[in-house]
């Protein structure tokens, strides 16, 4: 399959659901790049160690919720703006920034190897710390994510080990709030 989305993370996110890592499919998807559209796929390229990696910052944010906040700083930085949303929620407990090694930038993910690479080691890192965590539910997974769409349909293609899960769209328009509105829920398993 071939998807040609110029969509928000949500809908990406919501594609990958849907052709999940169980399904068996290979996907395309043209992903626009400074260089023009490009055809991204999750075996475009062999993977290198030298690719910009993950670094993870884990804070508990001393209320005794379960509940997961993820920051996902791919082209840009959001850290400030889930911080922000956060404070006063006494709804989420844990958060995890989830930087890369080089930082936010526009060009980080070099091709859809690179994506599915960073999403399956994003959503394993997701799955340890619920299992840290504990508790009889798994917690809920709050994802704040700036990052090109075909990472985000790549880390729902992870979406077993992220449920239950709340994808959330930043308003960059102002036309709510200039800040976070949850855009999808999954629930269960």
């Amino acid at each position: 399959l071939r998807l040609a989305m110029d969509a928000h993370t949500t809908l990406a996110f919501a594609a990958g659901t849907i052709l999940d890592t169980k399904s068996g499919r290979v996907v395309e998807l043209q992903q626009r790049t400074r260089a023009g559209v490009q055809i991204w796929s999750a075996d475009d390229a062999q993977p290198d160690a030298a690719w910009p990696d993950w670094q993870f910052d884990q804070h508990d944010l001393q209320n005794g919720v379960q509940d997961i906040a993820v920051a996902v700083s791919v082209s840009r930085p959001v850290q400030t703006d889930v911080r922000r949303f956060l404070q006063g929620r006494s709804d989420i407990g844990h958060l995890v920034c989830s930087d890369l090694s080089i930082g936010a930038a526009q060009n980080a993910v070099l091709n859809g190897a690179h994506a599915d690479m960073l999403a399956e080691r994003l959503a394993n890192y997701i799955k340890h710390c619920r299992s840290i965590r504990g508790g009889a539910t798994p917690p809920q997974v709050h994802l704040f994510i700036s990052a090109p769409y075909t990472f985000s349909f790549f880390l729902g293609r992870h979406v077993k080990l992220l449920k239950p899960v709340v994808v959330y769209e930043f308003d960059f328009d102002g036309e709510r709030n200039n800040s976070y509105e949850p855009s999808l829920t999954m629930s269960g398993r």
